[in-house]
């Protein structure tokens, strides 16, 4: 064979390990597309069904943690950093595969856009709670719907409270109540005037209620104590 015969075959062989190369790292590429793609379909269609289930809380839940900054834009820094995740990880997780867990990076962007919407979206039945509620009228809206699901509720005196604006009764028991309407977390301060309010009045049960979240702080000292902490839209677990 001349020089140039050969020069042609080795011209093929070339093309021929090219092309080879090519469509197997195509085919390799499409079997990884179809991977991905079954992966992420199995999570957020089991994903969909817990999210559901749970929309009402995601709602509260967001309310909580979402707040309005001094130049009025949306704060979701905690909601996104860290109350999704804390749902993906012990609600979302526990009913996927090892695999699936694995792998949920292919649909976590489709996820945190799902409960985003959901909470967002989702209508709550405030009863006229308003954002721009002043401390008073806070505290005579959680005094009606107290009131509302069977608990005789009474006003402190104004300026003289001793660290309990309200007292709830029902039965035998009778809770302390402290309002808070804040605009960031609500810290120890309220939970240590409950706790004062407990021994002026003599009772046994201390609550704080807030349309907002609880500094850590705030939590650890009310747990030692026994007060619950709650969100306005959670006064029917009194």
């Amino acid at each position: 064979m001349n020089e140039g015969g050969s020069l042609f075959v080795g011209f093929l062989i070339i093309a021929g390990f090219i092309f080879f190369i090519y469509h197997s790292n195509k085919k390799e590429d499409q079997d990884i597309n179809i991977y991905q793609t079954r992966i992420r379909t199995s999570i957020v269609g089991k994903s969909k069904k817990v999210i559901e289930k749970h929309r009402k809380q995601l709602a509260i839940e967001r309310k909580k943690y979402v707040y309005f900054d001094a130049y009025g834009n949306e704060n979701l820094s905690r909601w996104k950093q860290k109350e999704i995740p804390y749902f993906i990880e012990h609600y979302l997780f526990p009913i996927l595969t090892h695999e699936e867990i694995r792998t949920f990076h292919f649909a976590s962007d489709i996820i945190f856009e799902r409960i985003e919407t959901v909470s967002k979206n989702q209508i709550i039945d405030n009863k006229e709670f308003k954002e721009d509620m002043n401390g008073f009228e806070f505290e005579t809206y959680c005094l009606e719907k107290l009131t509302e699901i069977g608990w005789k509720v009474t006003k402190t005196k104004n300026g003289a409270d001793q660290g309990v604006d309200l007292i709830a009764k029902k039965g035998k028991r009778n809770i302390a109540i402290q309002c808070k309407k804040y605009s960031r977390p609500v810290g120890n301060k309220a939970v240590q005037e409950v706790k004062s309010g407990l021994e002026f009045y003599a009772l046994n049960e201390g609550v704080v209620i807030s349309n907002r979240d609880y500094t850590k702080s705030a939590k650890q000292l009310a747990g030692a104590n026994n007060i619950k902490l709650l969100h306005y839209m959670e006064i029917d677990k009194m």
